[in-house]
């Protein structure tokens, strides 16, 4: 197994996913994994419809954001990305993006506070 080979599984099964998790109300992402000579593993997590908005208003005041600003838009280093939650976890980035690929990416609070005008 190689690199390529198990970045295109992941993205293959990501996509397959999709109906999966519609069909169950939910939404899914595929995560980082690792591969070896045979077998490839990663991440998969289902989360139930609006229960990341619900969690992301109740964490947004903990990083200086509005719970208004789940789903906004900002540019950062000249991409759009789309804010999708907050993970504490993550004390240097705890912002959870996507970019319009889909590919899900922390950045930092103050920085997205900077890209929506709340410097």
């Amino acid at each position: 197994m190689d690199r390529s080979t198990a970045t295109r599984m992941r993205s293959v099964a990501a996509e397959a996913l999709k109906d999966v998790a519609a069909g169950l109300g939910a939404t899914v992402r595929v995560g980082g994994g690792s591969y070896d000579a045979g077998t490839v593993r990663f991440t998969v997590t289902f989360t139930e419809k609006g229960s990341e908005k619900a969690l992301f208003a109740q964490l947004a005041p903990l990083v200086g954001l509005e719970p208004s600003d789940y789903g906004a838009t900002v540019t950062l280093r000249g991409a759009k990305y789309r804010i999708e939650g907050i993970n504490l976890r993550a004390h240097s980035y705890p912002v959870v993006i996507t970019a319009a690929s889909g590919r899900q990416m922390k950045a930092g609070a103050e920085a997205v506070r900077r890209a929506l005008g709340r410097a």
